[in-house]
């Protein structure tokens, strides 16, 4: 069964009096941006085949029922507060599913007046939230290490994904003075080379969300030693943007990567923390 939280709360607890009704939103349409050239006296369009992602909107009707009208009243109230209004921060909505919890950062663009009926003791109303990313990520992010160097290796987590994933954390450790990664599908990746090298008691740690880099003395996600961004740089069609590879089997998509390095040992290794992204 598929439910959503806004904010932690079901939306849809019936023993609550909180229902979530028919004509709500499985899933939000697609919005790739797409810019493609027309130039006189040549037939058709000149297509730029990247696609970067627009923002999304999702709708939840929500009925309340209460036969007490404090009852009613208080209900419809705690909905209200869960918009977050005035709060200055997103709306956090989750979206439950038996295998899988994704979740993502929302605005709220309207909440509509409500459909009273006072006798039923019941109120309706149309939540419409507005999703900037256009995505949705898995709570858990998952490490994998890759063979460094190696050509055509399967990250699992883009291979499940349905979106691209653009805020992987790429950490190596040393020794390595040059690492080059490389999505083969869409022909995205970074580069990162600078002196001094990493060495063998150290770890380079690349943000691909914010297009930093970072050199560590210990393999901790959260550590951000030594700015290191100068030696990093973006490759093909910018920052490294993990894509799935369809397949003709449902569920069995794959995806391509390319890892290429210099200056390193048997002591080198790369992985990868990621999550899974859908749109």
């Amino acid at each position: 069964m598929l439910e959503y939280t806004i904010e932690g709360f079901n939306l849809h607890q019936p023993e609550l009096g909180f229902q979530l009704l028919e004509g709500s939103s499985y899933a939000a349409e697609i919005a790739p941006r797409r810019v493609n050239l027309e130039v006189p006296g040549v037939h058709g369009e000149i297509p730029q085949w990247n696609d970067p992602l627009s923002s999304t909107n999702m709708t939840f009707n929500v009925r309340i029922r209460d036969q007490n009208p404090l009852g009613l009243r208080q209900k419809w109230q705690y909905l209200r507060s869960l918009m977050r209004t005035g709060g200055n921060n997103p709306v956090t909505v989750r979206r439950l599913e038996e295998d899988q919890v994704t979740s993502t950062q929302m605005q709220l663009l309207s909440m509509s007046e409500p459909d009273f009926y006072c006798a039923a003791g019941m109120i309706t109303t149309t939540i419409m939230l507005h999703n900037p990313s256009g995505r949705w990520q898995s709570i858990n992010a998952s490490e994998q290490q890759l063979a460094i160097p190696g050509t055509d290796q399967v990250v699992t987590v883009a291979a499940a994904s349905s979106g691209p994933i653009t805020d992987a954390l790429v950490r190596v450790r040393g020794p390595v003075s040059n690492v080059v990664v490389r999505d083969n599908t869409n022909d995205t990746g970074f580069q990162w080379q600078l002196s001094p090298v990493i060495s063998a008691s150290q770890y380079l740690l690349v943000d691909c969300a914010t297009y930093t880099a970072w050199r560590n003395t210990t393999d901790d996600w959260e550590q951000r030693g030594s700015d290191v961004s100068s030696g990093l740089r973006t490759i093909g069609n910018g920052m490294l943007s993990l894509v799935s590879v369809p397949s003709f089997v449902v569920g069995n998509n794959s995806n391509s990567v390319t890892v290429s390095a210099a200056g390193t040992s048997s002591n080198t290794e790369l992985t990868i923390l990621a999550r899974q992204t859908h749109i």
